[in-house]
């Protein structure tokens, strides 16, 4: 072979070699950029696991605030509802006990009228 053919042999395959060396950096760095890429959406899906957790957690506690209030406004409730009832039959008792307390009354006013009624008529009969 020539001089000239050997030369541009050599330069061709150098050529090529910086060629094949470009394409190999070329892959390298889409291959380093996909990882990349892939890094990062693993953190940022992640990130975003974690922030729903956080939040599921929140609505959790939030929800069982709720409850808890709820049972305690329940409870209030009931404790009033009881206490009125308390009230009512005590009120109701004191109202039978002042119609009783009437009627006995009446009953004395009767009975003495009716002595002296009776009183009257016998001092008049005698």
């Amino acid at each position: 072979l020539s001089g000239k053919v050997v030369g541009q042999t050599a330069t061709t395959c150098i050529k090529l070699g910086k060629r094949s060396s470009r394409l190999d950096n070329s892959h390298e760095a889409e291959k380093e950029n996909r990882t990349s890429k892939q890094r990062k959406g693993q953190i940022d899906r992640a990130n975003l696991f974690k922030e729903v957790k956080e939040q599921r957690a929140q609505l959790l506690e939030s929800f069982m605030d709720m409850q808890k209030e709820t049972q305690q406004q329940r409870l209030e409730f009931e404790r009033q509802e009881r206490e009125k009832d308390r009230l009512d039959r005590e009120s109701e008792r004191e109202e039978r006990r002042l119609e009783r307390e009437e009627r006995r009354k009446e009953r004395e006013v009767q009975a003495k009228l009716t002595g002296s009624l009776l009183q009257h008529i016998k001092q008049n009969n005698d």
